[in-house]
């Protein structure tokens, strides 16, 4: 459903740029036309649907605004109107070679899921200033999404070159060499991370994992860093994943190759919790199946962590999706038991992006009596978050108690926060 959660340790930005919430100014502001300068102040003090009326009426005297064009197109990415953010910055790209114009746009069509486009725009950015550590980063992480991990590697290790005292760099770099198999390079450059700044919690958390998992428990536990630096919840999903013979990968892309291999090779997939459809069009492609989506498209229907009720909506936007998949708008209770009335086979694969636990357990009681043995779960908050013993993870063990499953857990991301279980 999304892609970041405000309790995990803190991501944090580079001080050289990227993603923003604050109005961006690319010229003079003393320039600026009165209108957009009001707008900029709205922007700025959260006063969001009068900013975007007035960087509207902007573009209506000077459709070339820049300052005006990627401004509204944040607003719309962050109000969940996809298609209307995307027509914004696509035509940016394709009159703009402002590099800080094009990292802006590039951290826009990531928020709208829209990566290949991300990425065009980022390489873009790069070509025009190569020094935007901001967009050498969001490329690198963007890469390992997409799956290309030459790039990845590539961008991540340009970045500690260009910037070799900026922490996210080296974590960045981390997360491109991350290989659960192979750990000394990782774990290399995560504690680089923390030498650079020691109060980095995110780096002290995946450098504690890093270490764990190749046996250096003692050194796992002083990496953590001081009581309180970590939240609680977060220190114990950690260890909860780190037991012998469980899988760990740096991307969520990995995660859900990796699920559908162990998947059985027919029957539908379901994705449950679609918003801007990035892993519903993997799991597509990659399957080759019939894929069955299920979302609201409004949003959480009830608050969640620091998220209001309402948080991740689209305004009822759907995403594009190929042929092979069928949305169906709505809340679970109302689209799963249709659907489950009349599925004719069981499921190869759930994909649970939930986040709430009412939301994961009425899946699980509309579709668990449909699951059999050989059915691969993937929840993408397994150990996502700080409470989440109550949360995606207390609703599928709930469910295998009630109907008698056996839950091997093959899968553990302590990284991305996914989950890979296999129903037995």
């Amino acid at each position: 459903m999304h892609e970041t959660r405000a309790t995990r340790p803190p991501i944090r930005r580079s001080r050289a740029g990227g993603a923003r919430k604050q109005p961006v100014c690319y010229g003079d502001p003393q320039a600026s036309s009165p209108t957009l300068r009001a707008a900029q102040r709205g922007h700025r003090k959260g006063q969001l649907a009068e900013a975007a009326a007035l960087y509207r009426a902007v573009l209506d005297q000077d459709p070339t605004c820049l300052d005006a064009r990627v401004n509204l197109g944040s607003l719309h990415a962050r109000a969940g109107a996809a298609s209307a953010a995307r027509a914004l910055f696509v035509e940016v790209l394709a009159s703009v070679t402002d590099p800080r114009a094009l990292r802006d746009v590039a951290f826009g069509l990531l928020h709208i899921g829209a990566l290949p486009q991300a990425r065009t725009a980022f390489e873009r950015a790069l070509e025009g200033n190569a020094s935007l550590i901001g967009a050498r980063l969001g490329l690198a992480r963007l890469c390992g999404e997409l799956g290309d991990h030459e790039a990845a590697v590539h961008h991540a290790r340009r970045a500690v070159h260009d910037a070799p005292e900026e922490a996210s760099a080296h974590l960045e770099l981390h997360r491109a060499l991350f290989d659960d198999r192979a750990l000394d390079p990782c774990i290399e450059a995560a504690a680089r991370a923390v030498s650079l700044d020691p109060g980095y919690a995110l780096a002290r958390y995946l450098l504690a994992g890093a270490l764990a998992r190749s046996g250096c428990v003692d050194e796992a536990r002083q990496a953590l860093g001081s009581e309180g630096l970590i939240e609680a919840g977060l220190v114990d999903a950690l260890w909860y994943a780190l037991r012998p013979g469980l899988r760990c990968f740096s991307t969520k892309r990995a995660t859900l190759l990796f699920a559908l291999e162990l998947a059985p090779s027919q029957g539908p997939v379901i994705d449950l919790g679609v918003r801007h459809g990035v892993s519903t069009r993997l799991l597509a492609e990659a399957s080759g199946a019939e894929v069955h989506g299920f979302d609201s498209f409004q949003g959480l229907p009830e608050s969640w962590q620091s998220r209001p009720a309402g948080a991740f909506s689209t305004a009822g936007e759907l995403p594009p999706v190929p042929p092979s998949v069928r949305l169906y708008p709505g809340l679970f209770a109302e689209t799963l038991p249709p659907f489950a009335a009349t599925l004719r086979e069981p499921p190869r694969l759930i994909h649970v992006d939930c986040d709430l636990y009412s939301s994961a357990a009425e899946a699980f009681s509309c579709l668990g009596p449909l699951v059999r043995p050989g059915c691969v779960i993937v929840l993408d908050e397994y150990i996502g978050n700080a409470s989440f013993r109550e949360d995606e993870h207390r609703a599928l063990h709930e469910a295998a108690a009630r109907l008698g499953w056996r839950i091997d857990e093959r899968c553990l991301n302590w990284i991305t926060g996914q989950g890979v279980v296999l129903v037995g």
